[in-house]
């Protein structure tokens, strides 16, 4: 498991550092702030030491039935402004962090194929303020099909093709 292990380790820390080249970016251009915002990945171990913590890991592992050690076990983490994002942030905040991830996903997809995905954006815009959504909506890509549900559609300004479907409750 150990090679294995290594690969997805240094896969995610690619991923890692492509969507971090792109995420700030994204959300100072949502934001019209300077705040700088990174995930930060938290791999189960050093690739040095995976060897070593399987073979520690083993005999819990037989006790529990179930992998206590492995790359299963990495998580991330937004920090904001170098502190994390769930202990400094607002909802909004927080929400345009999610946004700004989701936009440096796009181009990471569309930098691996050549392709833009399909974007869906629901609900997105009711915790943003009305200069935020404006911001937002005018970054999105012209040249992707993207989704949006909302349930107020009165005061937005989408400055793009769009078509407006409006469901009613009968």
């Amino acid at each position: 498991m150990v090679k294995e292990m290594v690969t997805i380790i240094q896969k995610r820390e690619q991923f890692f550092k492509t969507i971090n080249s792109h995420i700030n970016d994204y959300y100072k251009k949502i934001s019209n702030t300077d705040n700088k915002i990174e995930i930060i990945y938290k791999k189960c171990s050093e690739i040095k030491d995976i060897e070593e913590n399987i073979k520690k890991s083993i005999d819990k592992d037989k006790i529990y039935h179930y992998a206590t050690f492995g790359t299963h076990h990495d998580d991330y983490y937004f920090n904001y402004d170098n502190e994390e994002i769930t202990r400094v942030a607002s909802q909004g905040q927080i929400r345009m962090t999610l946004i700004a991830f989701k936009l440096a996903l796009i181009d990471y997809i569309k930098e691996r194929i050549n392709e833009l995905p399909i974007i869906l954006l629901d609900d997105v815009l009711s915790e943003l303020d009305e200069d935020n959504k404006q911001r937002l909506l005018n970054i999105l890509p012209s040249d992707a099909q993207v989704v949006i549900t909302n349930t107020d559609i009165n005061r937005l300004k989408i400055n793009k093709n769009y078509k407006l479907i409006r469901l009613k409750e009968d």
